[in-house]
């Protein structure tokens, strides 16, 4: 099996990044994605974790470099 050198997202993760990078709250990314805001930031918790980072900005930024997003 070969190693990727960008993080696997799942598809919610990747929704979720899409949508947070339009500028959307979380309140609002869980009410389009039809889940709780747990879910959101249960997501967001692990966009971070694989994208080795602790907020938002960098995260998108990553995930822009990384043609993620």
């Amino acid at each position: 099996m070969s190693h990727e050198s960008k993080p696997l997202l799942t598809q919610s993760e990747i929704v979720a990044l899409n949508l947070l990078a339009q500028g959307f709250k979380r309140s609002v990314v869980a009410s389009k994605m039809g889940n709780s805001i747990n879910a959101v930031n249960f997501h967001c918790k692990n966009i971070f974790r694989k994208l080795e980072t602790d907020n938002l900005v960098t995260a998108l930024e990553k995930a822009k470099h990384q043609k993620i997003i």
